[in-house]
């Protein structure tokens, strides 16, 4: 049972390694000559101030998309695109799967106590991690070259719901590292005196 299941996960992430290795090369080679990505007003301008139609209590606020014609290498590889599968997501997913990998070829469903996978475990928890902070610096970034690029009228929407969580799972992961790691200390030191 615990070797059909081990199979399992392995493909599953086998999959998942195969996906982001393509996607990243398809961000690196694909001739896209358009690149959309979702703005809203700046907060200091005309356009921010005035709602777009009010009913009652509720406004509508003006959005749109920023689309940059035949973007550089360097936009393609840092700005979000509208399907969220931008290059660090992929680079995430892609050490998430590998590692995933290598714990479903060394853990032992019946007994998980008795291989040690933290470092695998320490490895997905600090990509998430890392996720959202490289997220938080990107949007920075890129905030400051849609100001830039839109004479200081527009800038990106912010959406840290996803990095967010991802930030809390990589805790929660770490977490989970601690528990598996005291319990495999104590597993061998149970094997030790019996």
């Amino acid at each position: 049972m615990s070797k059909r299941l081990n199979t399992k996960y392995q493909l599953i992430s086998f999959l998942f390694i195969v996906l982001s290795v393509f996607f990243i090369g398809y961000t690196l080679i694909s001739k896209n000559s358009i690149l959309e990505i979702n703005v809203k007003p700046a907060s200091n301008t005309r356009l921010s101030e005035q709602p777009l139609a009010t009913y009652g209590s509720n406004t509508v606020l003006a959005e749109g998309k920023l689309v940059i014609k035949n973007p550089s290498l360097a936009q393609k590889l840092m700005y979000p695109d509208n399907d969220d599968l931008d290059l660090l997501s992929n680079l995430v997913i892609l050490v998430v799967a590998i590692s995933i990998f290598m714990i479903s070829n060394k853990i032992n469903v019946s007994d998980p106590f008795k291989n040690n996978i933290s470092k695998y475990l320490t490895v997905i928890g600090l990509a998430f991690i890392s996720y959202f902070l490289l997220n938080k610096i990107r949007l920075y970034i890129i905030k400051g070259d849609i100001l830039s690029m839109t004479n200081d009228e527009f800038t990106i929407i912010k959406n840290n719901s996803t990095a967010t969580l991802t930030m809390w799972m990589g805790i929660l992961i770490l977490c989970i590292r601690l528990i598996l790691r005291k319990g495999l200390l104590l597993q061998q030191e149970q094997d030790l005196t019996v």
